[in-house]
């Protein structure tokens, strides 16, 4: 289920103006690169012309910086 902020967020961009030069946007969350949250509005975004990029850890992490971890970074390009 998409959050209350989420929907705010998707109802919005349409508002934005269509002369406005496109923007270069690094959107990211803590839920997940494939939570239907951020998926959607990097989908809404992309629709409205700016360049969108999405960087996200691949699984559910909130609450993770309070901990830590030893077992490095993995890299997952290009999974729109």
């Amino acid at each position: 289920m998409l959050r209350l902020a989420t929907l705010l967020i998707l109802a919005l961009i349409p508002l934005a103006s269509p002369t406005a030069e496109a923007l270069r946007i690094l959107l990211t969350n803590d839920d997940g690169y494939e939570e239907p949250g951020i998926r959607a509005i990097h989908s809404a975004l992309v629709k409205a012309g700016h360049d969108v990029y999405r960087i996200a850890p691949a699984t559910q992490q909130s609450g993770a910086a309070a901990s830590i971890a030893s077992g490095g970074v993995r890299i997952k390009e290009g999974c729109f």
